[in-house]
């Protein structure tokens, strides 16, 4: 036994490849055979100015898809300041931007719509002055621990790392995970359940290296295949992709030149934070602020209102209120029961819809 023991380890020590080294051996040309395969696909985006912003994909022969924060329009500090900053109030992206395949074939691109609760833009290119060719999407979404590449161009942006969870909701709390490539109230004015910070609704996270200029890049399985479109990245590493379930969605709207500003959805259009001690009540939903136009308005919900139940269940949990009126299609009619100067009033909502320009 004591031999066996010995042999092995001196079969150990003896200069192996250590696992990793070994992984890396497995997948390195696999990698480099995946850029070469989604290389056609992807295209880098100059803005106005001619500065590099970021990466797109080809989704089919004329659209392009890619990360809406680049591409904020920048605008002075002040009329006698050189200094600029992202447009973070309006949120409005380049009408026009320019693209540069991999082949360094250049060409304008125009906006056709974009959706701001999931950070993504879609821009139409002449297919004859670029050439790009439409990226597979995969049939299925990778699972926790599969290997993941993040794809800019064959020589310049290439990362690769480990799926680490999926279906993620993220909401910034700016003090402990700052966010790059995030800037500020993602949420637009009325969706239900987001702070006047960042956030977004549904993710799956990965270690890919990303960097600023990284976000609209696609993230690939190893059949090449896109899994998402990267759209943010924590300080301390932790990466962040929007998933295709969420891009077949969306992406047929973004088309018809439509703004979304949430998952499309059922909308109420009102903030809300939960009931206090000096609200004298331990349940229900406070009213912050009423968007104006909105399903909340026209139902006759008042700021200072307090919400104690939808459709008969009561309002404990906010995520739960908030994913329930999610769920609901525009038009749709909910009972609320709200708590006014002391008394219940029932209230007969009709639900909004997240989709701007319908």
């Amino acid at each position: 036994m004591k031999t066996f023991i010995i042999g092995i380890l001196l079969i150990v020590g003896s200069g192996l490849p250590s696992y990793a080294q070994l992984r890396n051996q497995a997948y390195g040309q696999a990698f480099y055979e995946i850029v070469d395969q989604a290389a056609p696909s992807i295209a880098k985006i100059y803005s106005p100015s001619k500065q590099h912003i970021g990466y797109g994909v080809a989704i089919d022969e004329d659209c392009l898809l890619t990360c809406l924060d680049n591409l904020l329009i920048p605008e002075k500090k002040s009329e006698k300041s050189t200094e600029v900053t992202k447009n973070l109030s309006a949120e409005k992206p380049y009408e026009k931007i320019r693209l540069m395949s991999y082949l360094s074939k250049s060409a304008s691109a125009t906006l056709v719509g974009y959706d701001m609760s999931n950070r993504l833009a879609l821009y139409r290119f002449s297919p004859e002055a670029l050439a790009l060719k439409p990226i597979s999407f995969a049939a299925d979404l990778p699972k926790v621990g599969d290997f993941v590449i993040s794809v800019g161009t064959s020589t310049i942006c290439l990362g690769a790392g480990i799926v680490s969870a999926i279906d993620r909701r993220i909401q910034e709390k700016p003090d402990i995970n700052p966010v790059i490539g995030l800037y500020e109230n993602l949420s637009g004015d009325g969706i239900e359940g987001y702070s006047r910070s960042r956030s977004l609704p549904k993710v799956f996270q990965h270690d890919s290296r990303l960097d600023l200029l990284s976000l609209g890049t696609p993230l690939l399985n190893l059949k090449g295949e896109l899994v998402g479109i990267n759209v943010c990245k924590l300080i301390r590493g932790t990466c962040y992709a929007i998933p295709n379930e969420v891009l077949l969605k969306n992406i047929p709207l973004m088309k018809e030149e439509k703004i979304i500003q949430a998952p499309p959805s059922g909308r109420l259009g009102a903030y809300f934070q939960p009931v206090s001690a000096k609200d004298q009540i331990n349940y229900g939903m406070k009213v912050l602020q009423i968007v104006p136009d909105s399903a909340a308005e026209k139902g006759g919900i008042l700021i200072g209102d307090i919400i104690l139940s939808c459709d008969g269940n009561t309002l404990k949990e906010f995520d739960i209120f908030k994913d329930y009126i999610s769920s609901q299609s525009p038009g749709t009619k909910v009972t609320l029961v709200v708590l006014r100067d002391d008394k219940q009033v029932e209230m007969p909502i009709t639900i909004g819809s997240t989709v701007i320009n319908e």
